[in-house]
């Protein structure tokens, strides 16, 4: 059986993690896809850098039937 596909709003996406507002109105936390695909040392590098968060490699990556929309309010 197929995922079945989810659109879902992004709150925020900062370091390497991504919050989505899941269907039943809870706040879920993935990691980037693609995340996992960095060799140890660039995973390192980026860490070092403040450019990912470490708790990100221990997310479940965003699934691919999950697209998600981002809107940026500026005041």
């Amino acid at each position: 059986m197929k995922n079945e596909r989810l659109y879902l709003t992004a709150v925020a996406i900062d370091m390497g993690i991504v919050q989505v507002i899941m269907p039943d109105g809870q706040i879920g936390l993935f990691a980037q896809r693609g995340i996992r695909k960095l060799t140890p040392d660039e995973a390192t590098t980026a860490i070092e850098r403040g450019l990912i968060n470490p708790s990100a490699f221990g997310m479940r990556e965003l699934p691919s039937n999950i697209s998600i929309s981002y809107q940026m309010h500026l005041n």
